[in-house]
């Protein structure tokens, strides 16, 4: 199960790196266009998955090179608030990426998420890497079968 979780994230960050070798054709396409299509899926989905994805594979060299464990209970707690905390993340920026395109959400609110997930997203890309290196601590014993 941890081999596939392993070779899972690795493809998703080779694939978000593929994404990230044209992010400069994409500023120069929307200072041309003034249309923020493609950004958008570049800031709220494609930058974070990219850095979550490199922090989490960080976590694995962690626990191969130097055998760290958390206590059970502290780690299924940290487990289930960073993967709360990760679903919460996507979900917003999903819904986000529905209202750029569909227009479902009031303009009120619409902007205030915008600012709360894109100060998220262009300011903590360190927190991300951080948070799937603890993600890959907390879920190290699980994906093992380790009890």
């Amino acid at each position: 199960m941890k081999k596939r979780v392993n070779f899972f994230v690795s493809v998703l960050l080779l694939i978000m790196g593929c994404f990230l070798l044209n992010y400069d054709r994409m500023l120069e396409d929307m200072a041309r266009t003034f249309t923020l299509s493609k950004w958008v899926f570049y800031q709220y989905l494609i930058i974070p998955t990219a850095c979550l994805c490199a922090g989490y594979l960080l976590g694995q060299i962690v626990l191969w090179r130097g055998k760290t464990a958390l206590n059970p209970i502290v780690e299924k707690i940290f487990r289930w608030l960073l993967l709360l905390l990760l679903f919460l993340y996507y979900a917003l920026s999903i819904v986000l990426i529905a209202d750029h395109f569909f227009e479902i959400l009031p303009d009120m609110v619409s902007h205030r998420l915008n600012n709360l997930t894109l100060v998220v997203s262009e300011y903590f890309l360190l927190g991300f890497t951080l948070h799937g290196l603890l993600l890959s601590i907390c879920m190290d014993r699980m994906l093992a079968g380790r009890r």
